[in-house]
Order: C-alpha cells, then structure tokens, then sequence
C-alpha cells in the first residue's frame, strides 16, 4: 500500500512481483488495512441473558451494585427463597429487595426489566487499547462517575464495570474488569443512568397474604379494632370480639388497606403520633 492518489480517493496498491500498480477506493484500505485495531476488538461489555438453568452458560443475577451519581444495591429476598414454590404468597413477594438507598420491597416487573437491562449490554466501540495512566484519567476512569458491580448465581467471578466521564454526543466512557481496553458506551443503553432507586420500589406499604394472618388491629384516636382470622381461603372465618364478620365484606376492607400506596420518599423521619396505626400478627409467631 503507498501512496495515496492525487484526488485523495484511492491508494496506490501493488501486489506480489507483478509489475502492476492499482488504484483502489480509500473506503476498501481504510476499513480494512489501515484500520485501527481496536476496530476487531469484541465490544460486548455484559453476556445476553441465559435462562436455561441446564446450560453452562447460566447467568442468572445474584445481586447489582451501583455506585457513584447514584447509589444501589438490590439483593435476593430472603423471604421469597423461604416460600415452597406452591405456596400462593410467591404471587406477593419479590424475588429481590432493596438494601440501598432504601431498604424496602421492589416492584417485581420493574426491577426484573432493570437487570435484564444489565444483560447483553455492548459498547460502540473501543477507542483506546491498553491506555496509560494519562488516558484513564482523561477519560474520568480514575474517578468513575459510576461503578457497576453485577454477581451471578453461578459464578466465581463478578461483572465490574466503571464508568468515566460523559461526552457531549450522548456516549460515556467504560472500563471493564481491569481489561486494558476503554470503551464508548451510549448512555440510553444503560438503565441506571440519572435514574431515581425510588421508581424500583414497590409502591404497595405492605403485602401481608391473607391466610398468614392471624390478628389484625386497627387503631386511630381513641378507637381500636381487633380483628380475629382462622381458616384459609373460603373457609375463613373473621370475628370482631364475639361478632362474626362477613367474609366477602372483610376481604373488600382487607383489600382497601392493602392499596394504600406510598408516592415518594419522605424528606426526613416523620416523629410526630401517628394518625392510623395497623398491626398485622402472624400464624407464625416469628414473622414480624
């Protein structure tokens, strides 16, 4: 390859000992001869998504851990894993919770879209090979804007992946599991990018399945309400002191309790009497 043409569209191009000189188009040596190297280097920063527990490959998340601009950390729930898989309660428990910002539930559908956002996630390309110390801190991985650290069930080794500065045409620059590669990555491929933890958790206050329930207790001003649950399913039966209440009725008023929904975070820890109080006490005294 030599020279370019004078028009600046082609190279010049001689092959083997034939005597022959060629002009070919740049596009043709450019994306192939002269390419940078980094051009064939793999992009892809996250497997795709492989639910075949059978398969070697298997990769079902563990646990995520954000950090940086925003911090989370959503973990298997404990309660869910307690539960026999024909036990109706799975219905109403989430396979994850949330441990950071907030340590409550999560909305089941919501956080199961945000991991699998985390699946089969690739770059745009690779922009700098084994980078020095300068090229890191150029592109802001020295001080990540965010860190993203994915466990997998079945697996020793941990997804790290840290994220440096954004630039002004949408992409973020990423490093990933100290591999000496910096990739540009757009920034709408990435669900935790200026998301709020707070739209991952369920907006149900609590969701303590009927049939658990042993006691309910209502209690606001001077007044209390205690009501009594035995059975399960249609053979429920529900008593306030020595009256029996209709069931059908009981469960539309369970049910109204069950929808109170929490819209925000609260600014600061509300220390104040509360206006409405409901205790719920279980068939098993251990559950709180």
């Amino acid at each position: 390859i030599g020279d370019k043409t004078p028009d600046k569209n082609g190279y010049y191009v001689k092959t083997g000992d034939t005597g022959a000189v060629y002009a070919c188009v740049s596009s043709a040596i450019d994306d192939y001869f002269l390419a940078k190297r980094e051009k064939y280097i793999d992009t892809k920063l996250t497997d795709a998504l492989d639910t075949d527990t059978s398969s070697s490959s298997y990769n079902s998340t563990l646990a995520v851990f954000v950090t940086g601009e925003i911090e989370l950390a959503i973990v298997p729930n404990e309660e869910f894993d307690k539960l026999p898989d024909d036990d109706p309660a799975t219905a109403f428990v989430s396979t994850y919770k949330m441990i950071k910002p907030y340590t409550d539930a999560v909305d089941s559908d919501l956080v199961n879209q945000f991991i699998q956002g985390l699946y089969g996630l690739s770059a745009k390309s690779v922009e700098i090979a084994n980078p020095t110390a300068q090229q890191l801190r150029d592109c802001g991985i020295d001080k990540p804007t965010y860190a993203l650290n994915i466990k997998y069930e079945k697996s020793e080794k941990d997804t790290v992946i840290l994220f440096g500065k954004k630039n002004d045409d949408g992409y973020i620059y990423a490093y990933k599991d100290k591999t000496p590669l910096i990739y540009k990555v757009n920034v709408l491929s990435l669900p935790f990018i200026d998301m709020d933890p707070f739209s991952l958790v369920s907006r149900s206050v609590i969701l303590p399945y009927i049939d658990y329930v042993k006691t309910m207790v209502i209690e606001y001003g001077s007044n209390k309400y205690q009501f009594d649950l035995t059975g399960n399913g249609d053979e429920l039966v529900v008593r306030h002191g020595s009256d029996t209440i209709d069931q059908a009725i009981f469960k539309q008023y369970y049910q109204l309790l069950l929808d109170a929904r929490r819209e925000e975070p609260a600014d600061k820890e509300y220390k104040g009497t509360p206006s409405l109080t409901i205790t719920y006490k279980y068939k098993n005294s251990s559950k709180k």
